[in-house]
């Protein structure tokens, strides 16, 4: 293989590395392009360990984006801040394993140091998928501290709004899209013209001969990138220096990386946000109605026994997501008790598993994969599927 075409080979291998974006386990990735999202989940993907993973964007026009949203990666409640049992890669601590809360030192403590939550020794708190969520989840430490025994059940409620809050996300996903709009034009351009005057250079006679004008018009679109990919992430994110600097550097010394800068952009659009939110807002109805049926059985049938520590906060928590994610599916126009049970019955089944819907002919017992989940009976006036 002669040096110019792995040159050229050089080029792409760095576009789709650059389209990876590496998550928690239990994060999601709305990825889309033109109004048109659906849904990729962390815990589906092969690429990555236990605590985090790699999902990887299309290399294709048009370039997509991957809007990342996630599930708190603490139990911050009404009485407590209680860690779970949270790590990524490349992150040798984690957050105790135990149920003991963190103590309000600690939390006034709070501060983002890149996509983790430390306090000020350099203890880890917390980890998320993005530097937006960390920042956020800090300021939410601190505040929680800062609260009075008294008001911390309101600053929990109020919290638990803000999440779930549809209409700020879609004023949030206006915003994407007006900040980002030059981005969606330029990064396509400045990506193609270095693919296409590096390919010239060597192989077309018109391009070699007028080559220092063809770099310039290249050092041109890309200055203008860089501007545009800086002013729409200091609007998007003001106060993450740090993290735009980070998406400068990338697109300046890794050109490839151009096709990505409204993907850079806005990855993080939605990171304060449940993903639930998110999902109602850029999935279609029956995209988010599949999406959500999964989310709501885990949260309404969580399997094994509570831990004893903490046992409180985490109910509370629970109970609280659970009935903000149950208004926002009827305000989507699903009712949840339809995500409960299965779509169809199988012939001879008299019962099912309301969390992941496996069915039985035994109607006694639990659920075979879901420890803790009582079988469900199906109602009589449910048909069984015609035998084939």
């Amino acid at each position: 293989m002669d040096p110019v075409t792995q040159l050229l080979g050089l080029f792409l291998v760095l576009h789709i590395l650059e389209g990876g974006l590496y998550v928690r386990r239990a994060a999601f990735v709305f990825v889309g392009s033109r109004g048109e999202f659906r849904v990729l989940s962390g815990q589906d993907s092969p690429l990555g360990t236990r605590a985090g993973v790699f999902i990887f964007l299309s290399p294709f026009p048009p370039f997509p984006s991957g809007l990342v949203a996630e599930p708190d990666p603490v139990t911050l409640g009404p009485f407590s801040a209680v860690p779970l049992a949270t790590s990524r890669a490349g992150v040798r601590e984690r957050p105790p394993s135990s149920m003991e809360p963190l103590s309000e030192v600690r939390l006034a403590q709070a501060s983002a140091e890149g996509k983790s939550v430390r306090d000020r020794q350099g203890r880890l708190l917390a980890v998320t998928s993005s530097p937006a969520a960390a920042r956020a989840l800090a300021a939410d430490f601190r505040a929680f501290a800062a609260a009075a025994p008294e008001d911390r059940a309101s600053f929990f409620e109020r919290r638990v709004s803000r999440r779930f809050d549809v209409e700020a996300v879609r004023e949030r996903k206006a915003e994407l899209e007006r900040e980002t709009a030059a981005l969606g034009i330029l990064g396509p351009l400045t990506w193609a013209s270095a693919f296409l005057t590096l390919y010239g250079v060597f192989h077309l006679p018109f391009v070699w001969n007028r080559w220092p004008w063809f770099t310039l018009a290249v050092a041109a679109l890309l200055i203008h990138l860089l501007l545009e990919l800086w002013n729409a992430h200091r609007r998007l994110y003001r106060g993450l220096v740090g993290d735009r600097w980070m998406k400068i550097i990338m697109v300046l010394f890794s050109v490839p990386a151009a096709a990505r800068a409204r993907a850079f952009a806005a990855r993080d659009a939605f990171a304060v946000y449940d993903p639930a939110a998110v999902a109602s807002v850029l999935l279609d109805p029956g995209r988010f109605k599949a999406w959500a049926g999964p989310v709501w059985r885990d949260l309404r049938y969580p399997t094994g026994p509570e831990p004893k520590e903490g046992e409180a906060e985490l109910t509370a928590v629970r109970r609280a997501t659970l009935e903000a994610l149950r208004r926002l599916l009827e305000d989507a126009q699903v009712n949840p008790s339809e995500l409960e049970r299965p779509s169809e019955r199988d012939d001879a089944s008299v019962a099912y598993c309301p969390r992941c819907l496996a069915q039985y002919v035994d109607v006694e017992g639990e659920c075979d994969d879901c420890p803790g989940v009582v079988r469900r009976a199906f109602d009589d006036r449910e048909a069984p599927r015609a035998s084939a």
